[in-house]
C-alpha cells in the first residue's frame, strides 16, 4: 500500500497474481494529464505502463488513517516487470483543503509507525513507516519511507514526496524491492514539481 491517489494507493503485489481480465488505463489527455512526468523526464530505461488494481483487505493498525481524494490525473512508468517503478499523481483541490490534506499526510508520517494489510491471495503485509529526507519543494512537502514485508518475499520500498504548490497537489512514489536509488526519487520529483509549474 502507498499513501498514492495523494498518498495510500496500489504497488505491484508481493505474489505472483493471475492475470486480470481488464487493467486500468491512464486518464485521456487534459490539461493535468499533460503536465505530468514523461518517461524523457526520468532516467534511461523507465517506459510508460497502464497499472492493474490489486485489491488488499484485513488493514489494522493506522493503515486507514489517511484517506485522500481521487487524482485528477495519473501516470506510472518501470524499468521492468519487477520494477523500479514510478508513479505520479496531481489532484487540484481548494488551497484550503490542500493545506488541511497535507496536514493530515504530515500526521500520518509522525504518527503511523506501522500496520498490517492482506493482499488479494491473502499474504500478511506489514508496513513500516518512516520519515523521508527530501523537504523544500513547493509550498510545502511531505516526504515518507514505506516499508512492506512477507514471509518468503524480499523487501518492497516505497519513498513518496507529497508536494503542494497552491491547491494543487503533486505525488510522486518511486517504488523498489531490496533497495531504492534515492537519486532517482530526486530527479523524478523536482522534475514532476517543474512540469506542474504552469498549472492555474
Amino acid at each position: 500500500m502507498l499513501l498514492s491517489g495523494c498518498m495510500p494507493q496500489e504497488i505491484p503485489d508481493l505474489v505472483p497474481l493471475p492475470t486480470p481480465s481488464t487493467s486500468v488505463a491512464s486518464p485521456a489527455a487534459g490539461p493535468l494529464q499533460a503536465a505530468l512526468l514523461t518517461a524523457a523526464d526520468l532516467p534511461a530505461g523507465f517506459v510508460h505502463f497502464d497499472y492493474f488494481e490489486q485489491p488488499t483487505s484485513g488493514e489494522t493498525g493506522c493503515a486507514g488513517d489517511f484517506d485522500p481524494p481521487e487524482p485528477d490525473a495519473v501516470t506510472q512508468f518501470r524499468r521492468g516487470e519487477a520494477g523500479p517503478f514510478v508513479h505520479t499523481t496531481l489532484t487540484r483541490l481548494s488551497v484550503a483543503d490542500a493545506t488541511a490534506l497535507m496536514l493530515a499526510a504530515r500526521r500520518f508520517t509522525d504518527q503511523c509507525p506501522s500496520y498490517t494489510l492482506r493482499d488479494m491471495n491473502g499474504t500478511l503485509l506489514t508496513t513500516r513507516v518512516t520519515a523521508g529526507s527530501i523537504t523544500g519543494l513547493g509550498d510545502e512537502t511531505v516526504a515518507t519511507r514505506f516499508t512492506t514485508t512477507a514471509d518468503g518475499y524480499p523487501p518492497f520500498l516505497s519513498d513518496q514526496v507529497l508536494v503542494r504548490r497552491g491547491g494543487l497537489l503533486i505525488l510522486l512514489a518511486h517504488n523498489a524491492f531490496y533497495q531504492l536509488d534515492t537519486a532517482v526519487t530526486t530527479t523524478a520529483v523536482r522534475a514532476a514539481v517543474a512540469r506542474a509549474e504552469g498549472i492555474t
